[in-house]
């Protein structure tokens, strides 16, 4: 809503609730846009749904859709009468602190939030102890009984020291993020909050693997993110380094794109050991095919190669070779995922569809293993921009998101960029999720 406004395009409430497309849009948190403003034309490209175009070779991205970057549910009005709406277009309203009583007996944070995760690294930059749900529970709160979804972020009062309240309450109030007061460590529903299902959240220690070999596009977006929504330095190390380097005191170890051969086995020795100590692997688009190659992501694969083979050549000319690489290429188009809303990586979300952006050919296929699927693609998943239909047919029988024990640690892949350009912020909450509850993955 903010975006919109910055540019002129103006978003009205809803006075009752509207049923579009079958879909249920609910008053208290959803909003109508005319096209008729002078915004037009921007409007219909950030909503754009095209699949189909006259010329199929693009030099970037094919889809601008920001409702599909932001992970929201919309759909088109065919006529006002559908919709009952304010006269006043939507304004930001000032945040307010939340009203919190000191002697509760645990403080619940609402981990949808999207800034929830950076409210979590400053509480534990304080030193407060923090616990997180990994199944939901009902609680009795200064406001009556109350339910909480699994990954919400539990503050227990027993468990802190010294000057804690202060220090909590003066971090809480620089983020407009959800806070409850809960009453007692025994719920009316789900698990107690002294439950094993409460696992401890510690602060994670960064490691981006950056330098020759590594795409530096993704490098700076995943830079980017950590310091502007996480309020996170991460350690940046190039990848020829890595293998002098003395791991241990990372928690985390990011792999953006790259490219990734067999001059970095030394590098996967050392990767595999530290992952087996207990680190959490996180690995993307090229990264994520070299782990699953070398049997490190159990998942089978298709490279960039192998999708390229699918397409018949029989026949073509000289001049067709342009016309082939736009029809084997995927710039940039938005694709559905089917989530496992069950799975720690898919905590805070309430959909159990995600739009992913694509941008590369690559594809982990669908595991034999049950449990480690975080995300799966859709039998019909292109949701706008451009694909051609092969390599469409073969997204649909692949992985989004695939996580997994591997001795004490975890690695996780997927072949799409979360961050891509840092405006898909329906998608980075994954690598949120990996850096605070990757831990909860078994």
């Amino acid at each position: 809503l903010e975006l919109l406004a910055q540019h002129d395009i103006k978003a009205y409430p809803l006075n009752k609730n509207a049923k579009v497309n079958g879909k249920v849009f609910a008053k208290e948190h959803s909003y109508y846009i005319p096209v008729k403003q002078p915004q037009a034309r921007l409007i219909l490209s950030v909503f754009s749904e095209q699949t189909s175009f006259l010329d199929n070779t693009f030099y970037d991205v094919s889809s601008w859709n920001l409702a599909m970057a932001f992970n929201l549910d919309f759909a088109k009005v065919e006529s006002k009468r559908a919709v009952k709406v304010a006269n006043n277009a939507w304004q930001k309203a000032s945040t307010s602190t939340p009203v919190l009583t000191e002697n509760a007996y645990s403080y619940a944070i609402d981990w949808a939030d999207y800034q929830a995760p950076a409210l979590v690294y400053a509480l534990l930059e304080e030193g407060i102890q923090l616990r997180t749900a990994l199944k939901p529970f009902g609680a009795s709160t200064s406001a009556g009984e109350q339910n909480f979804a699994a990954g919400t972020i539990l503050v227990n009062a027993g468990l802190q020291k010294g000057d804690w309240y202060n220090k909590f309450i003066n971090t809480v109030s620089q983020f407009s993020v959800p806070v409850t007061d809960i009453k007692s460590g025994l719920t009316a529903t789900g698990i107690d909050l002294g439950s094993r299902n409460m696992m401890p959240v510690t602060k994670p220690n960064i490691l981006v693997v950056g330098g020759f070999g590594a795409n530096p596009y993704e490098v700076g977006e995943t830079w980017y993110l950590m310091d502007r929504h996480l309020g996170v330095s991460p350690t940046i190390i190039e990848k020829r380094w890595l293998s002098r380097t003395d791991l241990a005191k990372y928690t985390h170890i990011i792999l953006t794109d790259g490219s990734y051969s067999k001059a970095d086995d030394k590098l996967l020795s050392k990767l595999k050991a530290w992952v087996k100590k207990g680190g959490v692997l996180w690995s993307q688009k090229r990264a994520a095919i070299w782990l699953a190659k070398e049997n490190v992501l159990e998942s089978e694969f298709m490279d960039q190669k192998g999708m390229k083979e699918n397409f018949d050549t029989a026949g073509l000319k000289y001049g067709d070779q342009e016309a082939l690489a736009g029809r084997q290429r995927i710039a940039g188009a938005f694709f559905e995922t089917k989530l496992d809303l069950t799975h720690p990586l898919a905590f805070g979300f309430s959909r159990d569809t995600l739009p992913l952006f694509k941008n590369r050919t690559e594809i982990l296929t669908t595991p034999k293993k049950p449990f480690i699927e975080v995300a799966s693609y859709t039998d019909k998943p292109l949701l706008s921009g451009y694909a051609d239909d092969i390599n469409v047919k073969e997204i649909s029988k692949a992985s989004g998101l695939i996580a997994h024990g591997y001795g004490s640690g975890v690695v996780i892949g997927m072949t799409d960029n979360p961050n891509f350009r840092a405006i898909t912020y329906g998608t980075n909450r994954l690598l949120f999720n990996a850096l605070f509850l990757g831990k909860a993955i078994d």
